[in-house]
């Protein structure tokens, strides 16, 4: 989406992938933390989460930035025969429905979750993602941290922003044995259901946003040109005079 929107494309891979590996080291703590208890009702073998964390999260994301690192021209001749973007979200895609198909298998799901908990849910998540994501808007557009338009949308895409990817490992870990995991889940589907219904459309806003900026970048662009070809052409006159 932040490429879609014309924000920092490049900027907002780097919080991805940093985010992942922070995430493995710094979520399960917080989570039990939070939470004031064991996640398993005993002790929680730390260990062995951060090493299935490991296996499912960092390691195909070091093993990705290897092969794009080490075999560049293979990769660009791949991604003319393959769409990349629509096979990580078909990928994803999968992943939401396995969630979904485990948390519907369990039977009688929704017996200890109302209607009206639901609704609280989707109601105070989007509330959380919009008020988050204008923090982030209205931090990164303070002068003196000097963001452009570009780096300011990939700010707020990102910030408020959660993957699945590393979200449902997390519980599937932390809460294993746990008969309410499907329920454990829903926060988080319902969570990215909203993040991609309002993220597209801070996409059309920011795209409408960008193109304020376009005349005023431009025209400083031009001005910065004749500057830089006014003194250039004031250099070579003095080179000359002084050869005379």
């Amino acid at each position: 989406m932040t490429k879609t929107a014309g924000g920092n494309e490049a900027a907002s891979l780097v919080n991805a992938v940093i985010g992942s590996i922070l995430g493995v080291f710094v979520s399960p703590p917080l989570i039990i933390f939070l939470l004031g208890l064991d996640a398993n009702g005993g002790s929680v073998d730390f260990a062995s989460i951060f090493l299935n964390l490991l296996e499912t999260v960092i390691i195909p994301v070091i093993v990705g930035q290897l092969i794009q690192h080490f075999f560049a021209k293979h990769v660009k001749i791949a991604q003319r025969y393959v769409n990349f973007a629509i096979l990580n979200s078909s990928m994803l895609l999968v992943l939401v429905w396995s969630v979904f198909c485990d948390t519907f298998s369990e039977k009688d799901v929704f017996g200890s979750v109302s209607i009206v908990s639901l609704v609280l849910i989707f109601f105070i998540q989007v509330s959380q993602f919009s008020l988050y994501s204008f923090i982030c808007f209205a931090v990164s557009r303070i002068p003196a941290f000097k963001f452009t338009p570009e780096d300011s949308i990939a700010i707020v895409m990102c910030g408020a922003t959660k993957t699945v990817a590393l979200g449902i490992p997390l519980i599937n870990l932390i809460f294993v044995g746990n008969p309410a995991l499907g329920i454990l889940s829903i926060p988080l589907l319902v969570y990215h259901a909203e993040q991609l219904f309002v993220g597209t459309l801070l996409v059309t806003l920011f795209q409408n946003w960008l193109k304020k900026f376009k005349p005023d970048l431009e025209q400083n662009q031009s001005a910065n040109t004749i500057v830089e070809v006014a003194q250039d052409s004031g250099s070579t006159e003095q080179l000359e005079s002084s050869n005379k």
